[in-house]
């Protein structure tokens, strides 16, 4: 159903003075719904899909030589390409995602 997508994103190592096993890092993606899935939505009625953007924010941080933390925030611009909610009146909005990883190493 995706026609193409695409995906980049950068890491920086040691961001901050001190934190020489800290990591940032930020990424960007895009996909295209397919002409078929895009053809699919005009026949039926529905929205037609377009495109999803995403962006994401992460930062990995050594809280001890043994854990480490990863708070992660993503944004996705009209998911699926632009889909109905639960009701079929309403186009899905768009959407934040606040995450949090842990990494205990034994």
């Amino acid at each position: 159903m995706i026609s193409f997508a695409i995906d980049a994103g950068i890491n920086l190592k040691a961001p901050f003075k001190g934190r020489d096993n800290d990591t940032i890092g930020l990424g960007w993606g895009i996909g295209r719904a397919s002409s078929g899935q895009r053809r699919y939505d005009r026949n039926s009625g529905a929205p037609v899909q377009g495109n999803e953007n995403h962006l994401e924010l992460t930062y990995q941080a050594q809280m001890m030589p043994w854990w480490v933390m990863q708070p992660d925030f993503q944004y996705v611009w009209h998911p699926s390409g632009g889909v109905t909610d639960w009701t079929g009146n309403r186009l899905v909005g768009n959407e934040a995602v606040f995450g949090l990883h842990s990494n205990i190493t034994f």
